[in-house]
């Protein structure tokens, strides 16, 4: 699993525009998704086993 997040985390940056384009919503909006996986990710580092 971690391996799937870490692929998302690491190719948001190439895919953002895309995003944007294909939900119509604004860039802020966007990498609000982005912000919440990471905040995410890192909360439950204590919990996960690699």
């Amino acid at each position: 699993m971690n391996l799937l997040v870490d692929g998302v985390k690491y190719s948001f940056g190439i895919l953002f525009m895309e995003l944007v384009r294909v939900f119509g919503r604004s860039k802020g909006e966007t990498s609000l998704i982005m912000s919440i996986q990471v905040g995410a990710m890192l909360l439950s580092g204590k919990t996960s086993r690699s």
